[in-house]
């Protein structure tokens, strides 16, 4: 089962998930392990550094992304 979560840039990203009831796997918090993947529906995201895990085209890691648009709608 899927959850479409929409975030906002004002509040932090894993906090938004966690506010929505979803519980999210984060082992590492940096990227490493890819555990918090989620996958990208709309909108613009950025690392301040790519992270190590192997990701899709389409997939992110939650721990350490920071939004570019206003809304980001992920798919966890």
């Amino acid at each position: 089962m899927s959850t479409r979560i929409a975030l906002s840039s004002k509040v932090n990203v894993l906090e938004q998930v966690k506010q929505e009831g979803v519980d999210v796997n984060i082992c590492c918090g940096v990227g490493i392990c890819g555990s918090c993947r989620a996958t990208l529906v709309a909108g613009v995201v950025e690392y301040e550094e790519p992270p190590i895990a192997c990701i899709g085209p389409k997939e992110v890691v939650l721990c350490c992304i920071k939004l570019v648009t206003p809304v980001v709608v992920i798919e966890i």
